[in-house]
């Protein structure tokens, strides 16, 4: 198993000397970072949409995955 690790993290060193790859690399992150950000906000839409139809707080945090916590600050 340690092999393994050991070939991957190389191969990742290998790659992060190519100015190109890492371009791509953060392109690809950024990217990513932007859509999760924006499944996030949609997701609060839909569980503003779901309070104002008087389900119950624990009902939505299942519904759309997000925690309890985050369904109770919009109350």
């Amino acid at each position: 198993m340690l092999g393994k690790i050991e070939k991957a993290t190389n191969h990742l060193y290998e790659l992060s000397k190519d100015e190109e790859t890492r371009m791509l690399y953060d392109a690809r992150e950024k990217t990513k970072w932007a859509e999760q950000s924006r499944l996030k906000g949609t997701r609060l839409e839909i569980a503003k949409n779901l309070l104002a139809l008087k389900l119950s707080v624990e009902d939505i945090a299942q519904s759309t995955g997000l925690p309890v916590e985050a369904v109770q600050s919009l109350i």
